[in-house]
């Protein structure tokens, strides 16, 4: 053939194909765009001179995986609809004369153009863009703006790597479809799935017990330790569900409601249903695709968002004071010398503060009903019943309340739980049965009281001891078993100086603890300062909230490139239904209304299943924030309503958008 028709040829295809080939051509600059960003802010040296850059770097890492592998998959699956769009014209190629090396060569000229405008065009708008977002960055972990042009040589290596394999990879597949196919079956091609799908029952009936499981994990989980442990395994059943409820089981359902004569029998619905039962094959996971990622981008927007508004709450949550100290391992009396050498430093320091204190065993502990045990390393328990204890004298807790009560007896306690368990009347503890007595409140200070279920036992002493030697008989060691926890809130000017302050407490505790009576570990003291970790705070709330509004736009960008395919390819398909229905009798107006009728029932669904997902998943969501000591539940129910009503209204103007473009077609 001529030298140059294949270049002619393959111009012409991409310019006649425009309608499918720009929206993929801006998927995948977009794609490439994001990429060598995020790649390129997690290069810049910047992060090297800034606190907390290692932080940073560490969940751009994590993005530009995802961005990676998400780009993959994506790319792959849009290359396959262009194939599946294009048989027809390339089987009609192959018959007017063409051979199938010379088609090669034709589509390996198309795939280089794409390549070369996607990454030259990609490349190039994040590098305009790198610098905007990495300034974004900054503002949003508070960090200090630095000014300055940079370009990662790297970062365009890296990226050119990546997506030189991706469009290699969908070539060698468009090109191993061609060798394997006649020309036939290529005329045919883009009619595959006509033959109408079986109902498979038992695949949809498992696909209802996965998400019925998925489900009722989400729904039933309790404690922020559980949720951990059981998320992904809830989000591997839900994603099975969607997946098999949408292949199979819309078929199922479709095919019952054509069972429904009343139904059925009527000219909107018999087209509708009749055409959604003959391609459901192909377009249900499409649509399950569409409904995951809504699912994700909802996730990652909302949670992020709450994350990043209740920062300053968590931060109370997790340093209630400016300063926190706990000493462990201490004995009964020596608080005193703790909170006299705190004194003495502030007092070195011309700080004037106050200082709050609480003297308490500490222990993990299994809780099973009325039953309290002392966790050992080796035991396999559930997350359900891990717990935390804390033991206070009577005289310490009539010191910290300010409550006087009546003294109590021997195997008598009161008992205050930061979350209800089974225990009511009785208590289990150490092998002995002690009567309870409920308490309503307790100025309870522990950090991880919003993490794991923590009990507040009060006794005398003589329970005290009891307690103290089962401990110890359990563990099978002698050790002091008391812990002191104390905090220092720095008032006037001396707020200003709290790191300082903080670093000559720790100083002077660790020198406290190697002195004769205490346990002669210096590790045994911990020091935080609020002021110290505020900064770290927002640079991990700001990183993920940067980081689930990028991913967030990426699935975005997904949802819309399948949407508009599936409006594209459905079109396509129905035009010479549509037209074979007028010439039967059918007028314009009815055949518009099943045109609506099946669009309305087949769009929205995605969205109407997301948001199921999202309403049964809030509970285990809730309880993964705790995690992050962001316990606000109105923060997080606000930000995740709102990110579904904008999501939504979203949704709708990409319908009225696809929409028209398939009523162009068909009509």
């Amino acid at each position: 053939m001529r030298r140059g028709i294949y270049f002619q040829l393959a111009v012409t295809n991409l310019v006649k194909n425009r309608k499918i080939y720009i929206p993929y051509l801006l998927t995948c600059i977009c794609s490439i765009a994001m990429y060598y960003m995020i790649y390129f802010m997690r290069l810049n040296p910047e992060l090297e001179n800034m606190r907390g850059g290692v932080t940073i770097r560490t969940i751009l890492g994590v993005g530009s995986i995802v961005i990676g592998l998400f780009s993959v998959i994506f790319l792959v699956y849009s290359n396959g609809f262009l194939m599946r769009q294009r048989k027809k014209e390339l089987g009609l190629y192959n018959i007017l004369g063409m051979e199938k090396r010379h088609i090669r060569r034709m589509m390996l000229l198309e795939m280089l153009l794409t390549a070369a405008m996607s990454l030259g065009a990609g490349i190039l708008l994040g590098i305009l863009g790198g610098k905007l977002l990495f300034l974004l960055l900054l503002r949003l972990i508070q960090a200090p703006v630095q000014f300055g042009f940079y370009i990662s040589g790297e970062a365009i290596l890296h990226t050119f790597f990546l997506f030189g394999i991706i469009f290699g990879v969908t070539l060698l597949n468009d090109l191993r479809q061609i060798h394997l196919v006649n020309p036939i079956e290529l005329l045919q091609g883009s009619k595959a799935g006509e033959k109408e799908p079986k109902g498979k029952w038992l695949m949809a009936v498992i696909g209802l017990v996965c998400l019925v499981a998925g489900y009722y994990i989400a729904w039933t989980t309790k404690t922020p330790l559980k949720a951990v442990n059981v998320f992904f395994v809830a989000v591997l059943l839900v994603m099975a569900g969607t997946y098999l409820l949408f292949t199979s089981g819309s078929i199922v359902f479709l095919k019952l409601l054509r069972r429904k004569k009343k139904f059925y029998y009527q000219t909107r619905h018999f087209t509708s249903v009749s055409g959604l039962i003959y391609r459901m094959k192909q377009n249900a996971v499409g649509l399950a695709n569409i409904c995951i990622l809504s699912t994700g981008v909802l996730l990652m927007i909302s949670t992020t968002i709450c994350l990043y508004f209740g920062t300053e709450n968590s931060l109370k949550s997790q340093y209630p004071s400016q300063i926190n100290v706990v000493f462990q391992e201490i004995e009964k009396g020596q608080e005193s010398q703790i909170t006299d050498t705190v004194e003495q430093v502030l007092e070195s320091q011309n700080m004037e503060g106050k200082i709050q204190y609480q003297v308490n065993m500490v222990n993990d502990c299994i809780l099973d009903g009325d039953e309290i045990q002392f966790e050992r390393q080796e035991q396999a328990v559930q997350m359900d019943n891990i717990g935390i204890l804390y033991f206070f004298t009577q005289e310490e807790y009539s010191r910290i309340t300010g409550e006087e009560r009546k003294p109590l007896e021997n195997g008598e306690v009161l008992i205050y739980e930061t979350r209800k368990s089974g225990i009511k009347d009785r208590c289990i503890l150490g092998g002995k049965t002690y009567s309870v007595q409920k308490l309503e409140s307790f100025p309870f200070r522990g950090i991880l009281g919003d993490i794991v279920p923590s009990v507040i036992l009060v006794g005398n002493d003589t329970t005290c001891a009891e307690i103290e030697e089962a401990k110890k008989m359990e563990e099978g060691k002698d050790i002091n078993n008391w812990e002191c926890n104390l905090w220092v809130d720095l008032t006037g000017d001396s707020a200003q100086k709290e790191r300082l302050v903080s670093r000559e407490i720790e100083k002077a505790l660790r020198a406290l603890a190697v002195q004769s009576g205490f346990s002669g570990d210096e590790g045994l003291v911990q020091v935080a300062s609020r002021q110290e970790n505020v900064q770290r705070t927002w640079e991990l709330n700001g990183g993920l909230l940067f980081l689930g509004l990028f991913l967030g736009s990426l699935f975005l960008l997904g949802t819309v490139l399948i949407i508009y395919y599936k409006q594209v390819s459905e079109g396509y398909e129905d035009r010479e239904r549509y037209e074979i229905m007028q010439k039967v009798g059918m007028n314009k107006k009815e055949v518009q209304q099943s045109i609506r009728s099946q669009i309305l029932m087949v769009f929205f669904l995605p969205l109407f299943t997301a948001v199921c997902h999202i309403v049964v998943a809030f509970q285990l969501i809730r309880r993964l924030m705790e995690v992050f000591y962001m316990s606000d539940v109105w923060l997080f129910a606000g930000c995740t309503a709102g990110t579904t009503l904008v999501f939504a209204v979203l949704y709708v103007l990409i319908y009225v958008i696809t929409a028209r473009v398939y009523y162009k077609i068909v009509e």
